[in-house]
């Protein structure tokens, strides 16, 4: 004899209550046709819990909840002559473990950019008991900033790239086979670094007009590298902008004026760095000196011993003034002063001096 299709069971699985240390109510709903009869049996992973007859569609079994129990439930219904079998999902239940509460502190309430700070968490047992174990992650927002293991109770982060502002820090205790999860959250904050600046020039003197590189460096204690702009000044006057290019700003300029010049190089700052400005350099800028032209001429040009003759010196320029001197080979003969502008002679009398000589010519001389 053939039996008649069975209609489809469906089994539904209940878990309640939801405390460790009390009595765990499992109850399986069947629904099918008419009125389902038979038995429920429930099961933690492969191993049997116990069995309950369904009575209006519902099977119940109650268990001891015992702290730091985890239940992998499901339930199973054999069927009767109306209905087939059927199974529930599997349930994960974790309302076994001992419950925790999680705090979460920072070795400083507010760093600079770059700066380490150490994030720590301490999960206990709610009620004392034993220690949690596992892990915590560490967020600030949605951003995992990273994850580190209890060690007693105790997880602890160390970091030095957050961002600049005040942000929310939190730690999730992920749980373990004893004990439930639990989260905690604090405010953190991060100021910008400090930055210093070092001011150099091409040269501590140089004449006007001739190029002058100034190159300031600037640094910090920042995760990255300072980045941005630098203005360069004489006193309060701007001397020109540079752009940073690792940690380095440089600005050549050639129009500084005759005389001592105070520069210093201030920096705009960025995201993660503070502005800043450098101490002042000293700078000497000297007058460019005109190009001279000197003629050299001697009248007569020929003489004899104990005539005069005169030594002339033609100097052209920028209205020079100051000196000539007159040499026979290294032997200074004369000086004179330049004068009418731009000459200046020395007249001396000739007399005649032999010595003795390989080429045995004799040479004159001027006192």
């Amino acid at each position: 004899m053939t039996r008649a299709a069975l209609a489809l069971a469906v089994l539904i699985l209940a878990v309640g209550p939801a405390s460790a240390g009390t009595q765990l109510v499992l109850t399986a709903r069947v629904t099918g046709q008419g009125s389902p009869t038979g038995t429920v049996t429930f099961y933690d992973g492969a191993a049997v819990l116990g069995s309950a007859t369904l009575a209006g569609g519902q099977a119940v079994l109650t268990l001891a909840n015992p702290a730091g129990k985890v239940y992998d439930l499901r339930a199973s219904y054999g069927g009767d002559a109306a209905n087939a079998a059927s199974a529930s999902a599997s349930y994960l239940d974790a309302a076994g473990r001992a419950d925790t509460t999680t705090s979460l502190g920072s070795s400083a309430a507010s760093v600079a950019q770059g700066t380490a700070v150490t994030l720590t968490a301490t999960v206990a047992r709610n009620g004392g008991g034993a220690t949690p174990g596992g892990t915590v992650t560490f967020l600030r927002g949605t951003t995992v900033l990273g994850t580190a293991s209890l060690v007693n109770g105790q997880a602890s982060l160390t970091i030095a790239n957050l961002p600049v502002g005040t942000g929310g820090i939190s730690a999730v205790y992920a749980g373990d086979g004893v004990h439930a999860t639990s989260a905690a959250s604090m405010s953190q904050t991060v100021t910008l670094a400090a930055a210093t600046v070092t001011l150099t020039s091409s040269a501590a003197s140089a004449v006007a007009g001739a190029p002058v590189v100034l190159t300031a460096r600037v640094t910090s204690g920042a995760s990255s590298l300072p980045g941005g702009t630098v203005t360069f000044y004489r006193g309060t006057t701007s001397l020109g902008t540079a752009t940073l290019v690792n940690g380095y700003a440089a600005l050549t300029v050639t129009n500084l004026p005759v005389g001592a010049s105070s520069i210093t190089a201030s920096y705009a700052g960025d995201a993660s760095t503070g502005a800043a400005t450098s101490a002042a350099v000293a700078e000497t800028i000297t007058a460019a000196l005109a190009a001279t032209t000197v003629t050299f001429t001697s009248a007569p040009t020929t003489a004899t011993a104990g005539t005069a003759f005169t030594l002339r010196v033609s100097v052209t320029g920028s209205t020079p003034t100051g000196t000539v001197t007159f040499l026979d080979g290294t032997n200074v003969i004369g000086t004179a002063a330049v004068s009418n502008g731009d000459r200046a002679a020395s007249g001396r009398r000739k007399r005649a001096r032999t010595r003795a000589a390989s080429s045995g010519k004799s040479n004159g001389f001027v006192r």
